[in-house]
Parts: structure tokens; C-alpha cells; sequence
């Protein structure tokens, strides 16, 4: 329970000091709940303040792929899993790599030299493109397999950043066929593309509304998996917008995408998910959130998905269509309902 002095410090803290608060209200809060508070300046009802936690259920990379598949089945319904045992992200390098390129967008020289070709292949500018059209504040590098092949052999890539990079992904790379199998025990799943990103939401001045540093969303394909020891990250879980808790080293948060739905007939459900603004580090200033995230698609995209429907269960999706066409449209009898109205 917080005393009003304690509350007057915290609000201090957060350049709040003209809010007025009411203590019986906000005694029993968590801290993160508190500065929302004060950071929105007293604007923000409380109840959005308070962000309710889900802690994913675990499931052990180690164990073998029908163990994998039940866990799997067990929690499909949420499309959410923690997934253990697997290589710890390099999350500092990944850091210093986004830092080095920033030196070299602004003319500065970069502590480290890296492959010309590197910005070409995977480098996304915050302030270009897409990125800047959405306004989601982050940069973001993506290698793929392919990409990292065109960089060279692993022991000749410089500066030592990428070297632990391109090491990582290789290792992730090791367990991706293994949970393949477990999804395809589990829903049906097919052939795969995979795709590596490591995305940098920087540090910015918070904002008083509530930020969404990256908007709710289904990932497209199989399964995601994504590291990260920063806060921020959101799913929708019964219904509820729910805080997840940054996985340990070694640990990735794994989701299920659109097209482990269509596959599964909606026994395995594509995780809305979001990232927003964690509590602020330094005042005024929503921290750093550094992330690598794992993707596993169809290697077509246009490629008609198959539901794999059980004994006594509806088909929930039309057959021969493709995964795109299928995210857009569901079936519902005989009409065909926009997928986020289900």
C-alpha cells in the first residue's frame, strides 16, 4: 500500500506534480500502474492503468515433438506458449548493431565496420517507407537465411556483433523442424519459409495517451517466436488485453499465426497481439525494447490452404483458397465474414 508521501514522490518523479490523485484509489496499485497514471497526467482511467499479466504456459524445446504438439494442443485456444531450452538471444549485439547504423545514417563514423551489402539487404529506416507512414517507432533489420548466406560464411563475417548474430539464428535454425513436426501433430501444417528479424523500438518521449509501439496485429504465417528481456509486449487473451512478461535468456514467447489457424480449423488461434509503451526508465522517456523474432510461413503465399477438419467439428474455412485470401475472409455458412468480426 502506498503512503501519500511516497505517492507525492512518484509523482515528482514523473513531472506530474500538478496532478491531483485520490490516495484511497491509488494505494493499492502496482508502481507500473501508478506512473501510468501520473505519465498520462491524471488523465488516464484507471483501470486502463492497470495492465493484467499473463504468464504463458511452458513447454520445453527438449522434449520430444509429440510432447511439443500436446502442450501445443492444450494451449491452442490462446495461441500462446512460453518455449524453453533454446539458444539465448544475443539481444546486447543485436543492440550494438542497430546503434552502429544509426552513427552511419547521421555521417557519424560507426565504432565497427560491417558488409556494404548488409544495409542494402536488410536494414529498414525508421523514417522511410513503411515504418514512417505507420508511425511505430522502431528500426529493424531482416535476415533471412538467404540474405545471411549473401553476407558470407559465419567465421569470416566482422565485426563480432554480427558474428554472434549470425550464430544465434543458425542455432534457432536447429530447433525450427522440430516444432514443425510437433504443430503439424497438432494442426497439419505445411512447408516453410523462415524469416529473422531483430526489431529496435528506441527510446522516445512518452506520450500521454497510451503508445502502441507496434499495432495489434496477427502474424501472417506458422509460428513466431520471440526473445526479448524488455517489457512491453501484449496479447489478447479471453477477450482482455494482458501484459506478457519478458522471457528469460534462453526462453522465446511463441505465437501462433494466421495460417496455423486456417490449418488447424481454428482449433490453434493466431494471437492478437501488440507492443506498447512499458513504464518509463528515465522521466519522461519510454525505454529501449530490443527484440529477435523467429517467422515460419508457407514458402507460397498464394499456395491453397486445406483445413484439416476433425470428426464431428464445422469447417470454419473454405477449402482451395490461399492463406492470403483466407485472411481476409472466413467461412460462416454461406456468407463469407470479414476475419476480424469473428
Amino acid at each position: 500500500m502506498w503512503s501519500r508521501s511516497a505517492l507525492e514522490a512518484l509523482r515528482d518523479e514523473c513531472f506530474a506534480d500538478d496532478v491531483d490523485f485520490d490516495l484511497s484509489a491509488l494505494a493499492p496499485l502496482p508502481e507500473d500502474a501508478v506512473r501510468r497514471y501520473f505519465e498520462s497526467g491524471g488523465r488516464l482511467p484507471l483501470e486502463e492503468c492497470v495492465r493484467p499479466i499473463y504468464e504463458p504456459p511452458a513447454c520445453s524445446c527438449a522434449v520430444s515433438e509429440s510432447e511439443i504438439a500436446a502442450a501445443i494442443t492444450r494451449h491452442g485456444e490462446v495461441g500462446l506458449l512460453l518455449l524453453t531450452d533454446l539458444p539465448p538471444a544475443p539481444l546486447a549485439e543485436i543492440a550494438e548493431l542497430f546503434d552502429d547504423f544509426l552513427q552511419q545514417s547521421r555521417g557519424e563514423p560507426a565504432a565497427r565496420e560491417y558488409p556494404p551489402q548488409l544495409r542494402h539487404l536488410a536494414y529498414k529506416d525508421p523514417e522511410r517507407g513503411r515504418n514512417a507512414a505507420s508511425g511505430e517507432k522502431k528500426r529493424m533489420f531482416d535476415l533471412s537465411p538467404a540474405r545471411l548466406r549473401q553476407l558470407g560464411p559465419e567465421e569470416h563475417l566482422a565485426p563480432p556483433p554480427l558474428r554472434a548474430i549470425a550464430r544465434f539464428w543458425q542455432q534457432v535454425a536447429g530447433s525450427v523442424p522440430k516444432l514443425l513436426r510437433a504443430l503439424q501433430l497438432a494442426s497439419g501444417s505445411a512447408e516453410m519459409l523462415e524469416d529473422d528479424k531483430m526489431v529496435d523500438y528506441f527510446e522516445k518521449e512518452h506520450e500521454a495517451a497510451p503508445a502502441q509501439r507496434c499495432r495489434e496485429h496477427r502474424d501472417f504465417g506458422t509460428l513466431s517466436l520471440i526473445f526479448s528481456h524488455d517489457a512491453g509486449l501484449e496479447a489478447l487473451v479471453h477477450n482482455e488485453w494482458r501484459a506478457i512478461p519478458p522471457p528469460p535468456p534462453g526462453a522465446a514467447v511463441l505465437l501462433f499465426g494466421w495460417v496455423a489457424e486456417i490449418r488447424s480449423n481454428g482449433r490453434l488461434r493466431a494471437c492478437l497481439h501488440r507492443v506498447s509503451d512499458p513504464p518509463v526508465g528515465k522521466a519522461g522517456h519510454s525505454p529501449r525494447r530490443v527484440s529477435a523474432v523467429l517467422f515460419a510461413a508457407p514458402q507460397d503465399i498464394q499456395q491453397p490452404l486445406e483445413p484439416v477438419v476433425l470428426e464431428g467439428e464445422p469447417r470454419r474455412y473454405i477449402s482451395g483458397v490461399s492463406a492470403e485470401a483466407q485472411q481476409m475472409y472466413a467461412a460462416g455458412g454461406q456468407a463469407l465474414q470479414p476475419f476480424h468480426a469473428r
